[in-house]
């Protein structure tokens, strides 16, 4: 079993959780409907009951962590580590298309034609929405960079990478699909060839991810005792009046849009007359269908719901994960910020996906507690320095 430790040897040390005093009383755990049932729609949509409270102190905790000024540097160095990737590739001139972003419906908008000006000047969100889609459109990309590790490990030394966690990513992988090293090595190599050759049928539509730690988690693969997906989340009604918590005004958006991304939004036919006009993004589009006999009111400990385990999250920490300076705590504040303000995730669902990269984080930990701690450490030690 490889070792728990898969981040950059330069990571700060993890904060330290008093468990005793988990829930902060300055944001109590969600209250459920029901004793036997978590994550219920009514719960989730019905204005009389709170849940806009609870929303709102999300998204002022993802703009406590977008203000962060060592978060923002982490994205936007992470941001230019991708982009000259590409160019040490020698993939430079199709690098815009790669990492754009052509939709109106959901946070964060990449237009092919503002791409480098995202990395030089972008906010959180357009820089996040870049790493996202550099996993999600290029897979190529982290194939031959886990394959030139195992078959030549000097020939990627200037990348910057971090063997650790792509070393225990190797180990993970050949534990799931039942392969030793060689094979696994040769079985990537065909994948490439696949993946180059125009006429094949069988290429991936979306990268494969396997955490280098821990569980499958079910924000990837859901199995015993959890069940498949479709038995967990259910679609949300798309009413307008069961969708009111959901609805984004061009106001509630933190940070303030970019006026890339008015433009863009705008070119889809989208009205943005003032802070009251909705945006056209889709949040909170399904719900955890919970039961009494199910293991996640155990695992989700009454905090706040939206729609499971942060897949996004997942995704995004392999990004960070492959280059030497992983940090995994500033990757949970990045998430928060990104996602919490739509919101697309709660902070739990964010940690959930994270736990594996975590050492001391268990789900009894409230999740706005373990968040602002691990800020107020990071704080803390700065102004030692």
């Amino acid at each position: 079993m490889p070792p728990k430790d898969c981040s950059a040897k330069s990571m700060p040390k993890s904060v330290s959780i008093n468990k005793s005093n988990t829930t902060s009383k300055k944001t109590p755990p969600r209250k459920r409907v029901s004793q036997q049932t978590g994550g219920d729609p009514n719960d989730i949509q019905n204005p009389s009951n709170g849940i806009d409270s609870n929303i709102l102190e999300l998204r002022n905790l993802s703009k406590r962590c977008c203000d962060l000024r060592y978060v923002q540097d982490y994205v936007s160095v992470t941001v230019k580590r991708v982009k000259n990737l590409f160019k040490l590739l020698g993939m430079e001139t199709t690098w815009s298309g790669r990492v754009s972003k052509d939709d109106v419906g959901s946070a964060g908008q990449v237009n092919i034609d503002d791409v480098d000006n995202v990395v030089l000047n972008g906010n959180i969100r357009e820089q996040m929405t870049l790493l996202l889609m550099f996993i999600d459109k290029n897979q190529d990309i982290f194939v031959s960079l886990i394959y030139m590790y195992m078959t030549n490990v000097d020939q990627v030394v200037k990348f910057g990478l971090n063997y650790n966690f792509l070393d225990h990513l190797i180990t993970k992988m050949c534990n799931v699909i039942a392969l030793d090293r060689v094979k696994l090595a040769t079985k990537l190599n065909d994948c490439l060839i696949c993946y180059h050759n125009s006429t094949c049928s069988k290429k991936c539509s979306k990268t494969a991810v396997v955490p280098p730690l821990g569980p499958l988690l079910t924000s990837r693969i859901l199995g015993f005792p959890i069940g498949p997906a479709t038995e967990i989340r259910q679609a949300r009604d798309q009413s307008e009046a069961n969708r009111w918590p959901y609805k984004m005004k061009l106001k509630e958006a933190y940070p303030e849009l970019s006026e890339r991304e008015k433009k863009y939004i705008i070119s889809k036919g989208v009205k943005l007359e003032n802070g009251n006009s909705l945006l056209p993004w889709t949040t909170g589009w399904a719900f955890w269908d919970i039961t009494k006999d199910s293991i996640l009111p155990y695992i989700v400990n009454d905090q706040l719901l939206i729609s499971g385990p942060s897949g996004a999250t997942d995704m995004l920490f392999h990004v960070f994960g492959i280059f030497d300076n992983f940090d995994p705590e500033l990757v949970v504040l990045a998430c928060v910020a990104y996602m919490g303000n739509p919101p697309d995730h709660s902070s739990v669902e964010v940690l959930l996906a994270a736990a594996p990269y975590l050492h001391n984080y268990t789900s009894d930990i409230n999740a706005e507690y373990y968040i602002n701690t691990i800020i107020e450490n990071r704080n803390a030690m700065l102004k030692i320095i």
